[in-house]
């Protein structure tokens, strides 16, 4: 078991970080991988630690004929349900940690991470990307963000281990803050290597009049080869 609990006690159940809108990232990227294809009715996909389910309903929404969220937070899905037109019987909502995803082999076309696996550490990460590609159809796409270390909030964590660091107190505004992995390019490839890459981006962002702090983050896009 490797689910953050802060993210139940912490941030979910006092409606925190709540969501009303799906990701730009996932639009974009979504549009741009699946926007020409004109049939979309095999197309099936799973979102990790997908929060109050914002991206969930644009996936429905987008034409996949299957969309399954997980999340560890109870919490986190009963919000999610809000999102969720009634009676629909596309969307389904797991309880579970995806550190082992209750799902048969190659069933997905596209598994999305939207900064979920990045909340672990660095080994349980590399357990969950290997997961991410089982349960991909071969020629499946895995679309993820991490954490840079060039990200500002890690000079105020607390490290824990290699890469891993208790770390967003700030952001959060608790005192236990949220169990981060910061990745530089070497990590970044090491945890993606079941994956044949087909972009990665180091998407760095500096507030200049606000509280001085510099957002960065990865961006990577990886096919499961048939």
């Amino acid at each position: 078991m490797v689910f953050d609990k802060n993210w139940e006690d912490f941030i979910y159940s006092k409606e925190k970080q709540v969501n009303h809108f799906p990701h730009d990232w996932v639009v974009a990227t979504v549009n741009r991988i699946f926007g020409e294809k004109p049939d979309r009715s095999d197309l099936t996909v799973l979102e990790l630690g997908c929060g109050s389910g914002a991206n969930l309903r644009f996936l429905a929404e987008f034409g996949f004929s299957k969309v399954d969220g997980i999340d560890g937070a109870q919490s986190a899905l009963r919000l999610a349900e809000k999102n969720i037109p009634p009676n629909d019987k596309i969307v389904s909502l797991i309880n579970a940690d995806f550190i082992s995803i209750p799902a048969r082999d190659k069933y997905y076309s596209l598994v999305l991470d939207r900064g979920s696996i990045t909340h672990n550490d660095f080994e349980s990460c590399k357990k969950v990307m290997a997961e991410s590609y089982r349960v991909l159809k071969p020629g499946g796409i895995m679309l993820t963000s991490l954490f840079s270390n060039s990200h500002s909030a890690i000079y105020n964590a607390e490290p824990i281990s290699r890469l891993f660091y208790r770390a967003f107190k700030d952001e959060t505004l608790t005192e236990q803050g949220l169990n981060t992995c910061f990745f530089g390019i070497k990590e970044v490839l090491e945890v993606f290597e079941p994956f044949e890459i087909i972009s990665c981006i180091h998407d760095v962002r500096t507030e200049m009049f606000a509280k001085p702090a510099t957002v960065a983050m990865w961006y990577l896009i990886g096919c499961k080869q048939k």
